[in-house]
């Protein structure tokens, strides 16, 4: 079950991830520059990882109050808004997060997904050791390892607390953290 979880989210994470890229490649000329001359609070701000835990829930309204408006993300068609980016700094690490929202009303926030590289430069094991080292210290608990799948060669180091789940993924020179809440049913 913990395995077939694992593949789901890490499915889930990659169609998010490459729908928010297909949408940043498909915009227009216009739309990159206003993005561009847009400046939100979250862009100098850093953020702490007790801050993410907290945006977990809220709407999307109350997240641009606190990090400003980011850069909208909606799919490839327009027709389904997935949330919004944003560049904090979280863990002196100046990063590229994805809020993923949920299709209601107020556009909840469902989970966030951080690049912590973007595959252009190889992941030292300091790097990934720091993460680690951080986010345990954060949770409290040490995490539970994946060694390297065989279908995509992910590892995995995951956390996970009474309200959320924390997923370390390292995927030959991308480095990702995803946080969510704690679904119902699951086991610590």
């Amino acid at each position: 079950m913990k395995k077939l979880l694992s593949r789901i989210l890490a499915c889930t994470l990659a169609l998010c991830l490459l729908t928010a890229c297909t949408n940043k490649t498909s915009a227009t000329t216009s739309d990159t520059l206003d993005n561009a001359t847009q400046t939100t609070a979250a862009d100098s701000d850093s953020l702490s990882f007790s801050d993410l835990s907290q945006l977990l829930g809220k709407s999307d309204a109350d997240v641009t109050q606190l990090l400003g408006e980011g850069q909208e993300n909606f799919s490839a068609d327009g027709s389904f808004f997935i949330g919004r980016i944003y560049q904090p700094t979280v863990h002196d690490t100046k990063l590229q997060m994805y809020t993923i929202c949920a299709d209601d009303e107020a556009h909840t926030v469902d989970s966030l997904s951080l690049w912590i590289t973007d595959g252009s430069t190889p992941v030292s094991d300091d790097t990934v050791s720091s993460w680690i080292d951080a986010l345990t210290q954060h949770i409290g608990a040490d995490p539970t390892i994946t060694e390297p799948s065989e279908e995509s060669g992910t590892r995995t180091w995951r956390w996970t607390t009474n309200e959320t789940i924390w997923s370390l993924q390292l995927l030959e020179n991308i480095l990702t953290l995803s946080v969510q809440p704690q679904l119902g049913g699951e086991s610590r």
